[in-house]
């Protein structure tokens, strides 16, 4: 079912000049970038992403997760699938996500008794 399609390489005219085009930019008013910041807010509050680098980080594994899930609905409704770049697509959010830490992270809290002890939270 899944088969690997060639791809024919073209040839790609570069822009003249470069246009930075940021996700702050974006309509936010479209269901689909509604859902890509619900994702990425997810994702940050999972893995505590607190600091720049980290939200970076997190744009990406949003972006590739998205992609991989558009190539998946492709695969299950034409049954054609470009193995190699899914595989190598799914290696590098696993790294992405390694980077962030696989699992949810949650704050330090105190047990009871330190709670009691201290009179107040860390």
């Amino acid at each position: 079912m899944a088969l690997a399609k060639c791809r024919r390489k073209q040839s790609v005219a570069l822009p003249q000049k470069f246009e930075a085009r940021f996700w702050e930019l974006a309509d936010h008013r479209t269901g689909l970038v509604k859902a890509i910041r619900r994702r990425y807010e997810e994702l940050k509050e999972d893995c505590c992403a607190d600091s720049v680098q980290k939200d970076m980080l997190v744009q990406r594994a949003v972006f590739l997760a998205i992609q991989l899930e558009s190539m998946e609905v492709t695969a299950a409704e034409t049954g054609q699938l470009d193995l190699g770049f899914y595989t190598q697509a799914t290696n590098a959010l696993s790294g992405l996500l390694t980077k962030l830490g696989l699992e949810k992270q949650f704050e330090q809290t105190l047990d009871l008794q330190e709670y009691i002890k201290n009179g107040k939270r860390k």
